[in-house]
């Protein structure tokens, strides 16, 4: 699992980068098209991550958003801070693809990244 990962679909892009010393980042991009320009999601997340059995558990330390809307600038905010939830996953590694199922089913697909 050590090393970066990605998945790119619609108008997201997710990252997550694993450390040997059991460290992680995830990044996660969201964007569209509004008339007025380009809206921006942006979502930074760090912390520990554990392994126990076939659950993966996401302990964050530091979490925060950043939102651009063209059409809503009064509404704009950098580097919010944002709840320190930790997140549980099934996973599996094949091959060159990591697979994250979420409690609620919800599976993520990255693909290894050089």
């Amino acid at each position: 699992m050590v090393g970066a990962w990605e998945t790119v679909g619609g108008d997201a892009t997710l990252a997550y980068r694993f450390l040997s010393d059991g460290r992680y980042r995830f990044t996660a991009l969201l964007t569209q098209p509004v008339p007025e320009g380009i809206f921006e999601l942006t979502r930074v997340e760090s912390g520990k991550a554990t392994v126990a059995g076939g659950m993966l558990i996401l302990h964050p330390t530091m979490a925060t958003t950043t939102r651009r809307h063209p059409e809503d600038p009064d509404g704009d905010y950098t580097d919010r801070p944002e709840p320190l939830t930790p997140q549980r996953y099934s996973w599996r590694v094949e091959r060159e693809v990591l697979l994250l199922v979420d409690p609620n089913g919800l599976e993520l697909t990255f693909d290894r990244q050089p």
